[in-house]
């Protein structure tokens, strides 16, 4: 028996029963997220789809994209796209409700306390129509182009707006269709070296000349050349109505110039103590504004060199005007901007020009 044991079948035999005798734990399995699949729906019982919509975030991207610096014909397409598609999604989403619906309001307790008690009934849903909700009245069926029979996906609001004339965009060129030059054109924001005329003429200050462009036969005419004075271009301005042009300059001087024959009518030698930058015209009244900070008004109709009415109300030089009309007795208030970040405003309505005074006089000076 001994031998056995010890011979190789026994020990097989016990090293399978030792096999048996030990318990080993299974293999645990691999934990995985659990898989909800793509069959979530939503509940929208409790939330309200009108709120909810005017909630929404309007706000671009975190990081948006660098804008364009000139706006293009696409843009005001993309634009116009937009908006319609906005009206559309506000109109399908919250539609006009006929009757807004009551907020809910607690029942009034009652005297008589019930004590609770388990429901016998054993069904989970209740299926009925409930007696708020109206049903179709038989008047609507009878109309055939009730929302009832359409057969557009969408509502008759968004579909005359879908259906409705585009406005059509206005095409600007974007390129100039003549190039003119303009040698030694000033680079100096604070002058008026360009302005039109009634006519279709252009007006261009260069150094100490004027030049005219007539624009139906593109001729360039030399109006005036001031270098025997040893002066330079400020400003130029046309008059509302007519052929007249003035003309400032550097030294405090301004002349007034008849386009048509290209001759000199008037000469204002001492108009401002510094130059003239602005010139505005309101028929027959000609205003002038210059380095000095003041603002000068005068009658070309009037021989005389000093201005009716004086105007101080800037701290630094007037580098605009304009008057609130074309021309006529309504257009009484000017508007005159400074480069000292101002803008004033002048009520000349109440103004009296005196007569003629002799030189020795001085002009009153008027605040805004």
């Amino acid at each position: 028996m001994s031998g056995l044991k010890n011979s190789p079948f026994g020990k097989r035999l016990r090293a399978a029963h030792d096999d048996r005798a030990t318990v080993r734990p299974p293999p645990t399995p691999p934990t995985t997220a659990p898989d909800y699949g793509d069959r979530f729906v939503p509940s929208r019982d409790g939330g309200n789809m009108r709120t909810s919509y005017h909630l929404l975030d309007d706000s671009g991207p975190s990081t948006p994209a660098k804008a364009r610096l000139i706006p293009c014909e696409s843009d005001a397409l993309r634009e116009q796209a937009n908006a319609i598609f906005t009206s559309i999604l506000h109109s399908e989403v919250t539609p006009p409700s006929p009757r807004r619906p009551v907020s809910p309001t607690r029942p009034a307790a009652s005297t008589s306390a019930v004590p609770p008690s388990t429901p016998t009934r054993r069904r989970l849903f209740a299926y009925a129509s409930p007696a708020s909700v109206p049903t179709t009245p038989t008047r609507r069926l009878d109309t055939p182009t009730d929302e009832a029979y359409s057969m557009s996906p969408v509502r008759p609001e968004s579909r005359r707006l879908l259906e409705s004339t585009r406005r059509s965009l206005r095409s600007v060129s974007k390129t100039p269709y003549r190039v003119l030059d303009a040698p030694e054109l000033a680079d100096d924001f604070y002058l008026n070296l360009v302005d039109w005329s009634s006519t279709n003429v252009l007006a261009v200050g260069l150094v100490s000349c004027v030049y005219l462009w007539t624009a139906h036969n593109a001729a360039v005419s030399k109006l005036c050349d001031l270098a025997d004075h040893n002066d330079t271009v400020s400003s130029v301005s046309w008059v509302q109505r007519g052929t007249t042009l003035a003309v400032g300059t550097l030294s405090g001087r301004m002349h007034i110039y008849d386009a048509a024959t290209l001759s000199l009518q008037r000469t204002y030698d001492a108009a401002h103590a510094q130059r003239i930058g602005a010139l505005a015209w309101n028929a027959h009244v000609l205003s002038s504004g210059s380095r000095d900070r003041s603002v000068h008004h005068r009658d070309v109709r009037e021989p005389a060199q000093r201005p009716f009415r004086r105007c101080a109300g800037h701290r630094q030089e007037v580098c605009g005007l304009k008057w609130s009309a074309d021309a006529g007795p309504a257009a009484a208030t000017l508007a005159s901007g400074g480069n000292d970040n101002k803008v004033c405003i002048w009520d000349l309505r109440g103004s009296r020009r005196p007569p003629p005074r002799p030189p020795a006089a001085s002009g009153a000076d008027d605040a805004p």
